[in-house]
């Protein structure tokens, strides 16, 4: 019961539910959770206040509907919701799953509405930790985009799934609200039943979103820059379950992000600050007229989780990320790399789930001055000293 309990708790978030209607093969099920998590001074995330000792809370509330209708075929609807916290743009209700769909155990299931692409099953392998993570695996992982359409079959050792993005507007795209045309994600994996005592499973995922043309009436907001493509490929291998015993796991990821420009970006007062921002460097105007720019981003993952059946739980990761921006030679070019490790202990007792979780930065480097590393770190909000967490979660 306790690793049943820690797998719903700490990899499903709020995957416990209470049934509140089950009758003539409908069901009702609601669950959440509320988290409690302190962090040190040397926490560098924004918004969880930045170089200071802080307390942040947080809840998730969740309902689903299930209604058998034929055979094993079943009618599904599910909606989850990030609850208001009190902390700044976190004091608003915003959504995260919401989906209507048809399953069956035999034939897969087809789904449409909000929700990540298929890349997330195959990052999901590696991802062992509570609070901290690998920089890369966190750019696109959170990604919920609205007008989906997913099917997934997973049955006999064989897994394949085939999504669909239909245009969307102000969906988030490696974490930024962007206009999106159209798209697709293909899964593709394996899982051998028993390997010395063990199922291993493979899993490889491809991703590809095209935007709309520019919106030209959003061009001189801060940080606004449109992409125009988006290309992410992943491959993850795991031997174990999480929550039994000893579970490793392996994977890596590349994505390439394409921005556009707009007509009107060569005006002598966006150059200057170019120069002036890349140590005085010369930039000819009519560069611009034919050149993007792109951000080619690579990452391994390794995992390494025990589970005692006390309920303790050891985790261990390592994180390489590799950020690589190109500016088609009008500007120096950058590539930088991040190592991570990052170590939790945890404790499940009932419907309380505790941790206590360390963020170890082991090298930062390719940054061409100290400047610029600031800067970096800053725009990533990259911790550059050892960072702890302590939290709490019930789940009900």
């Amino acid at each position: 019961m306790k690793k049943l309990f820690l797998s719903l708790l700490v990899y499903g978030g709020c995957a416990q539910a209470a049934v509140i209607y089950d009758h003539d093969e409908t069901s009702l099920n609601v669950g959440g959770f509320v988290k409690a998590v302190m962090y040190d001074g040397n926490n560098y995330k924004k918004n969880l206040g930045r170089n200071a000792n802080t307390l942040v809370n947080s809840s998730r509330f969740n309902i689903s509907g299930q209604h058998r209708f034929y055979k094993d075929f079943s009618l599904l609807a599910f909606s989850e919701w990030n609850m208001p916290n009190g902390r700044g743009s976190k004091e608003s209700l915003s959504s995260r799953d919401q989906y209507l769909g048809i399953s069956s155990k035999k034939y897969g299931k087809l789904i449409v509405g909000k929700f990540t692409d298929f890349n997330t099953t195959v990052l999901g392998m590696t991802g062992v930790n509570d609070d901290f993570g690998s920089i890369h695996r966190g750019d696109t992982s959170g990604d919920r985009r609205s007008g989906q359409i997913k099917y997934l079959y997973d049955n006999n050792g064989y897994t394949f799934g085939l999504g669909y993005q239909t245009s969307a507007d102000s969906v988030p795209v490696v974490g930024v609200k962007d206009n999106v045309k159209s798209g697709y994600s293909v899964l593709l994996g394996y899982t051998f039943d028993d390997v010395h005592g063990k199922p291993l499973a493979i899993k490889t995922s491809y991703s590809l979103l095209n935007s709309k043309d520019f919106d030209d009436e959003k061009w001189g907001e801060e940080d606004y820059l449109q992409f125009s493509k988006l290309k992410q490929i992943c491959a993850g291998i795991s031997w174990g379950r999480k929550t039994e015993g000893l579970y490793l796991a392996a994977g890596v990821d590349r994505y390439i992000l394409r921005y556009t420009y707009p007509d009107n970006i060569y005006s002598s007062e966006f150059i200057d600050d170019i120069e002036d921002y890349y140590n005085d460097v010369d930039v000819d105007p009519s560069f611009y007229s034919k050149i993007g720019a792109r951000m080619d981003v690579r990452g391994l993952d390794l995992a390494a989780v025990y589970t005692f059946e006390n309920g303790i739980q050891t985790v261990a990761s390592f994180n390489i990320s590799n950020y690589k921006y190109y500016f088609d030679g009008v500007i120096d070019d950058i590539d930088f790399y991040i190592r991570h490790l990052i170590l939790n202990v945890n404790y499940s007792y009932k419907n309380l789930y505790l941790f206590a979780e360390f963020d170890i930065p082991l090298k930062v480097t390719g940054f061409r001055d100290p400047d610029e590393k600031e800067d970096l770190c800053n725009l990533f909000e990259l911790n550059t000293k050892t960072t702890a967490a302590f939290g709490a979660k019930y789940i009900f």
